[in-house]
């Protein structure tokens, strides 16, 4: 990128050398992310990028377990730190913390698992100020920036500090924050994940999730004499037409969206054959709701429309939503460094955060700018980065004393 398009984006641009092959490594990542870093700062970015090459996806549990070793390495030479390893269920994951002291006031917490994508998007590039890849996002480039802060940090002293690296958030985290909190009884006095806001928005709520299949029976017979079979899919659509309707019913006078939605996002059959009335049909069916609408009552009027074709519901994940205490501290210092306002909102995604907000334990969600999650084009802004980096710092820093 030219070095003029992000000028305005840092404290400091110094000239380069005039001789470009005499050019310190770190020329190339101001030259590559239109960012002056330091020696930290690097690191980040370097640990973020090997991260994204590394297939960490469901299924691949080489992939998984490369990813959480390469984490491990990154901070298992620091004195002083005793790092407690677990497999639950082929799932690798790790909680690090001052040799001697499993309770910690501050527990860092990420995730290296990821969704699946295409070959190319586990090369790493940083482009126009951006790191691009599967993960860059959600969430490797954040885990970068825990590992390197706790190594920081542990460096100094012995300071009451958690990292806890999991890898299986994707897949409902049930075998990675869930288990170690309520298996191994980890506990901390706040969690900060940044898996969930944005820079200048930390998220103090988070959907509940009910995900589920619903599932219909009918007669299979020849399509040309329809009246001889019973089709499973014309039931199924007539349930998630009903559904569809009593959800937006449920939006009235919502604001800002914040009320129960229902999405299909498969429908399947066995059926392959152009002529023949299938017997049987699913649908993959997503739930988020607001605290103030309980599971139970979402359940029963979901079977209610699904027992009138004669169909039913199997809940696969269940997640209640998160409600934490605004942490004004961390608001205060992150406005400080990014020079605007920072606000508490809602969200409608859920998140690893849940598992600690019913142990009793406030958490801290929020996160660099970032965008394309999950998609073709995943990136992380590098300057946030850098930013955000700052903010986890000078936060653990003041909570720590």
């Amino acid at each position: 990128m030219g070095a003029s398009s992000s000028r305005g984006r840092c404290s400091s641009w110094p000239r380069p050398p005039t001789n470009a092959f005499s050019w310190p490594m770190n020329w190339l990542v101001v030259y590559t992310t239109g960012c002056v870093m330091n020696e930290s700062d690097s690191r980040i970015l370097e640990l973020a990028k090997a991260l994204i090459l590394i297939p960490s996806i469901e299924g691949n549990p080489q992939g998984l377990a490369h990813a959480v070793r390469l984490v491990r390495s990154h901070i298992e030479e620091v004195a002083g730190v005793e790092i407690d390893d677990y497999m639950v269920e082929g799932r690798p994951c790790f909680v690090a913390h001052p040799a001697g002291n499993r309770m910690v006031a501050v527990m860092l917490v990420g995730h290296v698992d990821v969704v699946e994508g295409r070959e190319e998007q586990f090369f790493p590039v940083v482009r126009d100020g951006r790191l691009y890849g599967r993960g860059a996002g959600d969430m490797k480039g954040q885990v970068a920036i825990l590992a390197e802060l706790f190594r920081l940090l542990l460096s100094e002293r012995p300071y009451p500090l958690g990292l806890m690296i999991t890898s299986d958030e994707e897949s409902g985290g049930e075998h990675g924050v869930q288990w170690l909190l309520e298996k191994q009884g980890v506990r901390c006095e706040v969690a900060l994940i940044p898996d969930s806001g944005r820079i200048d928005e930390i998220v103090v709520r988070e959907k509940g999730v009910i995900n589920g299949k619903l599932t219909t029976h009918g007669v299979r017979g020849h399509s040309s004499r329809p009246w001889q079979g019973d089709n499973a899919i014309h039931r199924l659509v007539q349930i998630i037409h009903r559904l569809t309707t009593r959800f937006e019913a449920l939006a009235q006078g919502a604001e800002q969206h914040w009320h129960p939605t229902l999405s299909v996002n498969v429908i399947a059959t066995a059926n392959h054959a152009f002529n023949r009335i299938p017997g049987h049909a699913e649908a993959t069916v997503d739930i988020r709701h607001p605290a103030q609408w309980h599971a139970s009552s979402l359940l029963e009027l979901i079977e209610e429309e699904a027992a009138k074709e004669g169909g039913s519901f199997n809940v696969e994940i269940a997640a209640e939503p998160l409600e934490t205490e605004p942490d004004t501290r961390f608001q205060a210092i992150a406005q400080e460094v990014i020079g605007r306002e920072v606000r508490f909102v809602s969200e409608h995604g859920g998140s690893d955060g849940r598992f600690f907000t019913r142990q009793g334990i406030p958490v801290v969600m929020a996160r660099p700018e970032l965008g394309g999650l999950h998609g073709d084009n995943e990136w992380i802004d590098v300057h946030s980065m850098m930013q955000f980096r700052q903010i986890v710092e000078r936060y653990v820093r003041q909570v720590l004393g």
